[in-house]
């Protein structure tokens, strides 16, 4: 038996050389050499070599014998032939964890950043069980995988389907092989598409929150105006995001092609595959939506402090006009210019504290004032 962790996270073959030259040359571009060298020992590696086939990919193995697959489209998996699947199961999700995804999640770690409302959602790697046994069909799967979801079989391998596991049976080693990861892909995109739509959800409800409070004090524009910023800052993130995932679909299906599978398996390949799209084409369109709203949302709030900022200058226009008064008003009073008194250094001081009480009366006025946020403009679409 052969147990295999992994996921999948959108890269292309550039990604893929940066990957090998890491592994087999402990070389990043820009980035610590001492980190880099520091997390390319925990990963305890023997042997990596660079394979050329239908997708490229870099294939390495461990001096514990854990075998690292990662591929030019970003599919990773790491794995171990095992006689006790569940304590194995264990040792490679810590390494993939805390020693591969580490090293790699450093090397990437320039350029555009990973949305934080992503970051801080909890993965569950899917986890594949397989066995070469010809007589598949007949094969039971160990009862401590849970309650079953289903499964497909074929001539040559059956497939089930449980929450957290794959228990993958065939007499084909290629074609289970690639079943394998083409098992993980699925996975872990509907895993990612189901992430967005939360997003979605969660950041909808709080705009939601914002926008319907009604009348808000001006002193909360400045506030409000940031943190829509920064969902549309995540937002933004995640729609370019989005717009990389469809070409994978194509790449995984020309692949899953290649598998030399029956007719009916490739079939239900194929719908899988267009089930995927048509999930995704979904969730971008939901997420137009999402973008849409934020920016409706931030531009009533500008609006709003532009109103209220237009009314603070209106203030001090007003202070000044105060100022020019009570200058005219002691000149015509006065014959000459005179040394200080202390009268009119009382004079000055009070004519400071006046104008300074009216901008502190006015500018808490234009704070406290409610300003309306419910207009047409916030309205969901």
């Amino acid at each position: 038996m052969q147990v295999t962790v992994g996921g999948w996270y959108p890269r292309t073959v550039l990604h893929l050389g940066e990957v090998y030259k890491y592994l087999s040359e402990v070389k990043g571009e820009g980035l610590n050499t001492k980190k880099l060298q520091r997390l390319h020992k925990d990963l305890n590696l023997k042997s990596v070599e660079f394979c050329y086939a239908n997708i490229d990919k870099v294939v390495a193995t461990t001096k514990s014998n854990l075998k690292i697959i990662y591929t030019e489209d970003g599919l990773y998996e790491v794995s171990k032939k095992t006689q006790s699947p569940k304590k194995d199961e264990q040792i490679l999700n810590d390494y993939l964890e805390n020693k591969f995804l580490a090293a790699i999640s450093y090397l990437f770690s320039r350029g555009a950043p990973t949305p934080k409302a992503l970051a801080e959602i909890k993965v569950e790697r899917p986890i594949v069980y397989s066995i070469y046994d010809k007589q598949h069909k007949k094969h039971t799967p160990p009862k401590n995988l849970g309650k079953p979801q289903g499964k497909i079989h074929s001539a040559m391998l059956t497939v089930h389907f449980y929450p957290k596991y794959i228990y993958l049976v065939g007499s084909n080693k290629k074609a289970v092989q690639e079943i394998v990861g083409m098992q993980i892909f699925f996975r872990e995109f509907k895993s990612q598409l189901s992430k967005y739509l939360q997003i979605h959800r969660d950041i909808w409800e709080k705009v939601d929150k914002l926008t319907a409070k009604g009348d808000i004090k001006g002193s909360e524009l400045g506030d409000i105006y940031t943190e829509l910023t920064e969902y549309e800052k995540t937002i933004l993130l995640i729609r370019n995001r989005l717009n990389q995932m469809n070409a994978y679909i194509g790449t995984r299906e020309k692949l899953a092609g290649s598998v030399n599978l029956e007719k009916s398996m490739q079939d239900l390949f194929q719908y899988y595959f267009e089930d995927l799209a048509n999930s995704l084409s979904y969730i971008r369109e939901i997420w137009d939506m999402t973008i849409d709203y934020i920016k409706q949302a931030l531009h009533g709030v500008s609006s709003l402090q532009s109103k209220a900022t237009g009314k603070s200058i209106r203030s001090i226009q007003v202070i000044a006009s105060i100022g020019v008064l009570a200058s005219v008003l002691r000149y015509i009073g006065v014959d000459e210019i005179q040394s200080p008194t202390t009268v009119g250094i009382v004079y000055f001081s009070t004519l400071i504290f006046a104008a300074w009480l009216v901008n502190w009366s006015m500018k808490t006025y234009y704070n406290s004032k409610n300003y309306s946020l419910t207009t047409t403009e916030f309205k969901k679409l």
